[in-house]
């Protein structure tokens, strides 16, 4: 799907393979989906067999991603699932580790609602994971070079705009121009994570490292 589009989906199967068949030929194929699968890879690829090569990602890497889940203070409680996708693609040393698109899921761990005396709004989400291209599932978190970023990102977006706000070091997002405001980041609205620990996964070799 990278290969064709290029991002991957979080659709069911069935609907992202006929997408990319109706992408190529102009309307799905027949035959069983492992059949038409290859063929998809083939076209991508040159192969049916995606070629992959072990790598290492540090950590601490950084990922850009976009929420798929809206975080809203006033709507959310603790447990509730957080979706989120990443926002580009993530390459380590010429290798495609994750794919723009890729899911990641965390969970909320804690909410405060915005109080008086400016006291704002703030949520904790564990991020938990994010797919890398082979289907591991990588542990991530909002770390101190997450929250580095995203303070260079807000700084350059200008302080007007919704997102402007701080990811904390164990991602506690905190109103950052404004107080006593309730947090509320439609989906869409992007981040930045990092992962937890050197990860050796493999990857998906990119056009520049061929």
């Amino acid at each position: 799907e990278w290969g064709i589009t290029p991002e991957v989906g979080i659709n069911s199967v069935q609907d992202r393979v006929t997408s990319m068949e109706t992408t190529i030929e102009g309307k799905p194929t027949e035959g069983t989906y492992k059949a038409r699968i290859d063929k998809l890879a083939s076209f991508a690829f040159g192969s049916k067999t995606i070629p992959l090569t072990q790598v290492t990602v540090p950590a601490n890497t950084l990922a850009k991603i976009s929420l798929v889940t809206p975080v809203n203070a006033k709507n959310l409680k603790v447990g509730d699932t957080i979706k989120y996708q990443a926002a580009e693609d993530v390459i380590e040393n010429g290798m495609l580790v994750f794919a723009k698109g890729a899911p990641g899921e965390g969970t909320v761990k804690k909410v405060t609602q915005a109080r008086n005396f400016g006291r704002d709004a703030e949520v904790e989400i564990d991020f938990k994971t994010l797919l890398a291209v082979d289907g591991t599932n990588m542990d991530v978190f909002g770390g101190e070079e997450a929250k580095k970023e995203m303070k260079t990102m807000a700084m350059a977006a200008g302080a007007s705009i919704a997102g402007m706000i701080i990811l904390g070091p164990v991602g506690i997002i905190t109103g950052a121009f404004v107080h006593g405001e309730n947090i509320d980041l439609p989906a869409g609205t992007e981040l930045y994570i990092q992962t937890k620990a050197d990860t050796t996964v493999y990857a998906i070799p990119t056009t520049a490292a061929q």
